[in-house]
């Protein structure tokens, strides 16, 4: 391995480890949940990024992982969005290869069904646990994402660590 190599693949890993900081922090902001219903979960989609474009810098033990802290962080049961999100991860991972030959476009609409698939996944081990049934309002912030995820798309690529790796 060269100097340089090992240059960019230290950068890499710390622009991972920020972007995955950023989106666990825009995560857990504690936002009133009756007008902020709609902001979509940033660390699944900064996650979903990282296993489209790096699947072996990111791997669902590590998604487990930052669900566990999310749990933890948001006082919800351990294991609700870990669950939530390896199930929606492993979806991204397994297809990947075919996510990545769409437009921006596509990929928004596979990105809102996984995420979709994470809420669900969610919804149904809450209710199970509360025996109540979520509000509609719980899966409209998949839908969002929609118009976040070219952006973050973008932004991330744009980074010269990442433009330097491709």
């Amino acid at each position: 391995m060269s100097i340089s190599s090992f240059f960019v693949i230290r950068s890499m890993r710390k622009l991972i480890f920020i972007s995955c900081l950023i989106g666990f922090l825009l995560t857990i902001m504690s936002l009133d949940s009756t007008y902020f219903f709609w902001v979509p979960d940033f660390l699944l989609m900064v996650l979903f990024f990282w296993l489209l474009h790096q699947p072996a810098s990111i791997q669902l033990g590590i998604v487990f992982l930052l669900g566990l802290a999310v749990d933890f962080c948001t006082n919800t049961s351990l294991g609700l969005h870990a669950l939530g999100y390896v199930c929606a991860g492993f979806v991204i991972l397994a297809r990947r290869n075919r996510i990545r030959v769409f437009h921006f476009g596509i990929q928004s609409v596979i990105i809102v069904l996984a995420l979709l698939l994470a809420q669900i996944v969610m919804a149904i081990v809450w209710s199970y646990q509360t025996h109540q049934w979520v509000s509609w309002r719980f899966f409209i912030s998949p839908l969002l994402a929609i118009l976040i995820w070219p952006v973050l798309n973008k932004i991330i690529m744009s980074v010269p660590a990442f433009k330097h790796q491709l």
